[in-house]
């Protein structure tokens, strides 16, 4: 009997999905450059483990990034010290077979119990963006499945980099829900779906503007 292969969304897809869906659809096809983002983590973490910018910048460089783009990131970091926070591990890789989720938990740390930490940039005028909080609720889903959830985590924290805030967030039902809905979408879209495109300011600046106008939706991504 052939074995059946299980696909898995990733929570950088998922996160994709949630800022817009033809990023997400672009991006597993033609990979994923390391943006400011990718360097922002990068100081962020070798800050919080006692390195310096030199071993960010490094270690930005040694995954293939472009030290423009660093030199970007670094000139608008704003690292705030979090005492309450206490870091327990960082880049955690994690799998969930039962919500056919995986990724990397940028940092966990220990608040009155085990908290994932997910890294941003800037911080809306209150709480957080809708994807960064699939992002911390998708961390928090595959830290409760994991080993290092010994009670049942029901919040996370974002760190907005360029703004040095730090904002929690609590992962309800609803979000949970979100999170299995963008699961499914994603898988959707490994089967060759293509979603509708949908244009707004966020389109001007996307590296993939060009294919998105070429590339014409499949009918059944209307249902998605």
């Amino acid at each position: 009997m052939l074995k059946r292969f299980t696909a898995y969304a990733n929570i950088s897809e998922v996160t994709s999905y949630a800022y817009c869906p033809r990023l997400c659809y672009f991006r597993q096809r033609f990979g994923e450059g390391l943006g400011v983002l990718s360097a922002a983590k990068e100081i962020y973490l070798s800050l919080r483990k006692g390195l310096d910018i030199e071993w960010a910048k490094n270690r930005f460089l040694s995954l293939g990034g472009d030290e423009e783009v660093f030199e970007r990131a670094h000139a608008e970091f704003n690292f705030l010290k979090i005492p309450k926070l206490k870091p327990i591990e960082w880049e955690v890789s994690l799998l969930s077979r039962k919500y056919r989720l995986k990724g990397v938990v940028d940092e966990i740390v220990y608040d009155s119990g085990i908290r994932p930490l997910a890294i941003s940039l800037k911080a809306p005028k209150e709480g957080v963006w809708f994807k960064d909080a699939i992002k911390v609720a998708s961390q928090l889903i595959l830290l409760n499945e994991s080993n290092f959830a010994e009670e049942k985590i029901k919040n996370g924290f974002v760190y907005h980099c360029f703004d040095g805030v730090l904002r929690e967030v609590e992962v309800d039902r609803k979000l949970r829900f979100h999170v299995m809905k963008l699961v499914e979408r994603v898988l959707r879209l490994k089967r060759g779906f293509v979603p509708e495109r949908i244009e707004g300011k966020k389109c001007s600046n996307c590296t993939y503007l060009e294919n998105c106008r070429a590339t014409s939706s499949t009918f059944a991504s209307k249902f998605l």
